[in-house]
């Protein structure tokens, strides 16, 4: 099985959401006091947080799902290019129908004008010049994929690119409808559009459970197709079967 670095940082920032959602619910549930010595009159002091404090934390909440998201689809990605450059033999033609033509898309024109076509290894050549232009852009914080944009659209429309299955159990996972609406909440607070206090005012903590349970069910599934595809090396192209030919009598 391939070790997905994707799936380990999913259950660890998955598990920082959960207690940050627990927290959040406590304070909202238990109406606690934080208590504290006043430095100036060293009196031990009580303050109780506002109903305004606990909307803002609630709004938070789609910051860091989103984050979630986006960072575990990108993750998961290259997991895929990993596989793929662990085999120097491996060439763009070897690859399932869909990558080689997405390989072939993205390129660089100037990187495939300045190839020797000469070259037997060509083959090789594209699919290397492809995943070191991915990486570039990855390292440089210019993932061409994933950019503030991501929701199960687009997850769909990379998983057709790549050839893996974005089927998911959809009464677990809605088919992760909710991420849209995850995404734009997300850009509004982030870009200030909205503000934290109106977003969360409006957000009950039901509602951002249902949200949190649906993020981390769609996400699971989706990596264990990812898993599967891994795998099975379903990112190759599948043998042409010649047919038998018949033996002359």
């Amino acid at each position: 099985m391939v070790v997905m670095q994707s799936k380990i940082l999913f259950v660890e920032r998955r598990d920082d959401i959960e207690k940050y959602f627990d927290f959040v619910k406590f304070i909202i549930d238990d109406k606690p006091a934080f208590s504290f010595r006043n430095k100036l009159t060293g009196v031990d002091e009580e303050k109780k947080i506002d109903i305004e404090m606990t909307h803002i934390l609630k709004a938070n909440m789609f910051i860091l799902l989103y984050n979630l998201i986006e960072a575990t689809a990108a993750n998961a990605i290259e997991d895929i290019h990993s596989q793929l450059s662990k085999n120097p033999d491996l060439c763009v033609d070897q690859l399932c129908e869909k990558i080689t033509k997405m390989a072939l898309k993205r390129i660089d024109s100037n990187v495939v004008g300045n190839m020797n076509f000469a070259n037997a290894e060509v083959a090789k050549l594209v699919l290397r010049a492809w995943l070191n232009e991915h990486d570039k852009l990855v390292k440089e914080n210019k993932n061409p994929l994933f950019s503030g944009n991501v929701d199960a659209r687009v997850i769909r429309e990379v998983a057709d690119e790549y050839g893996f299955s974005s089927v998911t159990n959809a009464s677990r996972t809605r088919n992760g409808g909710n991420l849209v609406k995850i995404k734009k909440a997300r850009n509004s607070l982030a870009h200030g559009s909205e503000s934290f206090l109106n977003k969360g005012q409006e957000t009950s903590i039901d509602a951002l459970k249902e949200l949190k349970d649906e993020v981390f069910n769609y996400l699971e599934e989706i990596l264990e197709n990812i898993q599967q595809y891994l795998d099975g090396q379903l990112y190759l192209r599948p043998p042409i079967i010649q047919p038998n030919q018949q033996l002359a009598v």
